[in-house]
């Protein structure tokens, strides 16, 4: 097992490592079909709720204007009906999301051993600022990461998010640590090379999303693997 407190530095991932998003999202969509479709039979809401989930996938979860847009011409909706439907689309989305939305278990538990034992903390997330400040403070994780220790892909050029190591490598330089002081917490294969190539040690939080890292070049694997945050308290 990972000896945690060998390291200085921990840097973390937001989305799926330290809150819940798929989980909001995922149940933001489901809701959005049955208020869409009350009437359709739960086969055909199923199927509905599969090409949406296809759509956010491929379009990205942060483009909702795109991927709803999409998916509503898909179904065959267009004109002022389709204005509608993408109006409601967006309400049923932004009240479930946000409503659901909450830390993973353990997550606030595991950052206060951190804080007392007087660790230096780092964000480092894709996304867009305004998005990921707004998950912050409905997490109440804004008051551990501020804009001094937070650093959000939408403010550096398109080559330098994840996978890039060019954020993870400025949270160390900011924080005046070196890579090999510091532990880099992700749920992704982008989360996890981007840390090795920094030359950051990776600990994958599997969650729901097992990945097959044997398949993946050895630079992609994580140097530690858990489930859940639990299992380092």
């Amino acid at each position: 097992m990972i000896n945690i407190f060998d390291f200085k530095h921990h840097i973390f991932d937001l989305d799926d490592t330290l809150i819940n998003t798929r989980y909001s999202y995922q149940n933001a969509q489901i809701e959005i079909i049955h208020s869409l479709f009350p009437d359709f039979s739960d086969e055909k809401k199923s199927d509905y709720i599969n090409d949406l989930t296809w759509f956010c996938r491929t379009m990205g979860s942060g483009n909702t204007k795109l991927y709803f847009t999409a998916f509503l011409k898909n179904c065959g909706i267009s004109g002022i009906q389709l204005q509608t439907y993408f109006k409601q689309s967006q309400e049923v989305y932004e009240l479930n999301f946000w409503d659901k939305l909450i830390p993973l278990h353990g997550v606030f538990e595991f950052i206060r051993m951190l804080q007392d034992k007087q660790k230096t903390l780092s964000l480092v997330s894709n996304g867009k600022v305004e998005s990921q400040a707004k998950k912050l403070k409905k997490t109440n994780l804004s008051q551990i990461f501020d804009d001094h220790n937070s650093f959000i892909s939408e403010e550096y050029e398109n080559n330098q998010k994840k996978p890039s190591p060019f954020m993870l490598a400025l949270a160390c330089k900011r924080s005046k640590t070196t890579p090999s002081e510091s532990l880099y917490y992700g749920n992704s294969v982008s989360d996890i090379l981007a840390g090795n190539l920094a030359g950051i040690q990776t600990v994958f939080i599997n969650g729901d999303e097992a990945i097959n890292f044997s398949k993946l070049p050895t630079i992609a694997r994580p140097t530690h693997s858990i489930d859940h945050w639990t299992e380092l308290l």
